[in-house]
């Protein structure tokens, strides 16, 4: 098994291509993610091979995710935005600091959804990035409300749907990389901004 260096720290949304994002193998009712620095060049995206793969997206987006995949368009580490309480946030915590034992121990195992491939993390001086439960709580509150969701095409209909409103924002980042930002978790809003990119692709 491959040796992995990550972190469950907090990254801006919008730099989450940058990194694979793997969990845990046992389920979690909150999966927490680490994020392992990319290695490869990510001008260029490829479609999930991970067997549950669509089953690990929010379910609130796994629609959208299911109809691009469909069409052939690969999409990125996304999240449909949380609201998530105090004691979820606790449940979530103590979870990582089980891990954290594990990890200082004998490893704890980490699997990538996109690939369905394992690694090993094992630091024996290992500690969480947040000083306390309560550190970890204010910037998580801070991350929960936003939602995105990365894409790559070089459909030439695809620039034609980039707008901002007041409920999301559909970008263009990069020559066929477009994303979707939404600043509350309301199924409303991601239909919204589905309905724009599915008329402008269909």
């Amino acid at each position: 098994m491959r040796l992995v260096f990550a972190s469950p720290n907090f990254v801006d949304h919008e730099s989450w291509d940058k990194f694979s994002w793997i969990a845990p193998e046992e389920y979690r009712d909150e999966p927490w993610y680490y994020a392992a620095p990319k290695r490869e060049d990510r001008s260029v995206w490829d479609l999930p091979t991970g067997k549950n793969f669509i089953q690990t997206v929010d379910p609130m987006i796994q629609p959208f995710v299911a109809w691009l995949h469909k069409k052939g368009i690969p999409t990125g580490p996304s999240c449909s935005g949380h609201r998530l309480n105090g004691k979820d946030f606790k449940k979530i915590y103590e979870g990582l600091e089980d891990d954290a034992e594990q990890i200082r121990t004998g490893g704890l195992v980490l699997r990538d959804p996109e690939n369905d491939r394992d690694y090993l993390m094992q630091d024996y001086n290992y500690e969480l990035p947040w000083g306390s439960f309560d550190s970890f709580r204010k910037v998580a509150g801070r991350h929960q409300p936003l939602g995105w969701l990365p894409f790559y095409t070089a459909d030439p209909r695809m620039p034609f749907a980039v707008q901002k409103n007041p409920d999301f924002m559909i970008k263009q980042i990069g020559a066929h990389t477009f994303g979707v930002k939404t600043r509350e978790p309301d199924p409303k809003i991601w239909r919204k901004a589905f309905s724009v990119i599915n008329k402008a692709l269909s």
